[in-house]
This record gives C-alpha cells, sequence and structure tokens, in this order.
C-alpha cells in the first residue's frame, strides 16, 4: 500500500492526505479522492522446478465481470535465473527446450497479461484509450 500512495502522490500529485498512511486505509484514501477499482482479479500461483533450475510458474486469474460472468486467464512461465550474463543465452535456450516439450505458445498480440486481457474483455472504453494512446497493441 505504501509503494501505491507513494507513486500516486510523488508521480501524479494526487493528494491522498497523512503520509504515510496508516496501515489498511489506502482503499479509503482513493476513495476520498475519487479513484476506485475498475478490476479486481485474484490470482492463483503454482510454481514447479525442474531438473537443472528451471521454473515453471502456473498462474490463473479469475475474476467476475459487470454482469456477474466469471472470468479466467490462465499463463504459463518458464525461466530460469542466472547469475552471470554470460549465462543468459544457455539459460534462453534452455527455456525454449522446456516450453517445446510441455507443448507451450507464446502470448500472441492482443492477448497479453491477465490485466491487459481483463481489460480486452470487460473495458472497451479504457481499451480504446490504452490503444489510441499507444500503450497496448492493437
Amino acid at each position: 500500500e505504501e509503494a501505491v500512495a507513494l507513486a500516486l502522490t510523488s508521480r501524479l500529485g494526487v493528494d491522498l492526505g497523512a503520509s504515510p498512511l496508516p496501515q489498511g486505509e489506502l482503499r479509503a484514501a482513493l476513495k476520498r479522492v475519487g479513484i476506485a477499482p475498475f478490476a479486481q482479479l485474484v490470482t492463483q500461483r503454482s510454481r514447479f522446478v525442474l531438473p537443472g533450475g528451471l521454473e515453471v510458474d502456473c498462474d490463473v486469474a479469475t475474476a467476475a465481470g459487470d454482469e456477474g460472468a466469471r472470468w479466467m486467464h490462465a499463463v504459463i512461465e518458464v525461466e530460469k535465473l542466472v547469475a552471470d550474463p554470460s549465462l543468459v543465452a544457455a539459460a534462453d535456450a534452455e527455456v525454449q527446450e522446456a516450453a517445446v516439450r510441455l507443448r507451450l505458445r507464446p502470448l500472441g498480440l492482443g492477448t497479453g497479461g491477465k490485466l491487459e486481457a481483463y481489460i480486452r474483455h470487460f473495458c472497451p472504453t479504457v481499451m480504446g484509450a490504452l490503444l489510441e494512446a499507444g500503450i497496448l497493441p492493437q
């Protein structure tokens, strides 16, 4: 909460009142200045470690839309952390090989992560503004 409040005050000039905000007060402070959430996503993450140190994260995000319809977006990420930049190319090759073995495919344009997918599905006005501003690709 503190990081969000700091970003809003320092980058956007939003006056949330007391600084730092008391614990658990961010939502009330945002409401006072007219800022309300347009999405509430819940993400469940499962992490697996493959031989050789590859990590596989399976994220399933869910939300309820304006009409109460349930929505779900699932993403699988494969990664390997390395300490030395000279090991990045080899790690990337391992990630690509694991993705093939797991029959994964890259996200296509217009798919995006969970928040982008939610906005594309439920928030056409917000989506239009993001596309027009060049923040998201067509």
